[in-house]
Order: structure tokens, then sequence, then C-alpha cells
């Protein structure tokens, strides 16, 4: 009989992200929502979710097998900083709103350009 499960102690920590929609539970039981970054071990994220489990830490290359590799790549690239806009909300000259790089309204009620401002400066950093 081959073991299937590796010993932690030498397996360390890595920051993930779920990507894609639905949630996923864990083995632990722990549920993880779409878009929420977490810490686990390797050998606790299956390979058959690794299309949507995604590493936000380079993992370590010596903790990689061609089998448990998935599709893990080798130094993980950084996701893009997205970029805010200030534009004008519908026919009016006094309220504003900001988009993200989409076109995405964020806020749900117009603010004046000062807020708005002042809320563009602190996304950006």
């Amino acid at each position: 009989m081959i073991r299937t499960k590796t010993n932690m102690e030498n397996d360390p920590e890595i920051l993930w992200k779920k990507i894609g929609g639905g949630t996923f539970r864990m083995a632990s039981g722990r549920i993880i929502k779409p878009n929420q970054t977490f810490r686990a071990h390797l050998s606790q994220i299956p390979v058959g979710f690794r299309d949507v489990i995604i590493p936000q830490e380079p993992v370590p290359a010596g903790q990689l097998s061609s089998k448990n590799r998935g599709n893990i790549p080798e130094v993980v690239s950084q996701g893009k900083i997205p970029k805010y806009k200030l534009a004008l909300r519908g026919n009016s000259k006094t309220w504003y709103d900001i988009l993200d790089e989409n076109g995405k309204v964020l806020n749900e009620k117009g603010m004046s350009k000062e807020v708005a401002e002042k809320l563009l400066h602190d996304l950006e950093q």
C-alpha cells in the first residue's frame, strides 16, 4: 500500500486564491468562497481543483512532482493593479462615480467631487 497523505511538517502553508463561482469545501470542513484568499498546505488542495484555486505565492520547487503539480506555474505573477477613474454621474454636473477598469461603478450613491477624489486616492494606495 502506498501512502497518499504527506507529512505537513515538510509542507509549508501557501497563500491561495479561489477564483470562479461557487464554493470550495476543504477536507477539514472549511468553506472557501469566491475571490477569497486563504492559507493552506499544498497537500490540502486536490489536483482537480487547481484550475480554480491558484497560488498567490511561489510554490517551493521541491514540493511539486509531476503527479501533484496540476497547473501550478513555476513563478506566480502578481495580478494587475486595477485602475480607477472619476466620472460624472448621469446628466449631473455635481455628482461623481468611481469606475474600475471595466467601467463598473464602485459606489452606490453619487458623491461630491471632494469625497470622490479622496476615495479615489485611498483606492489607489
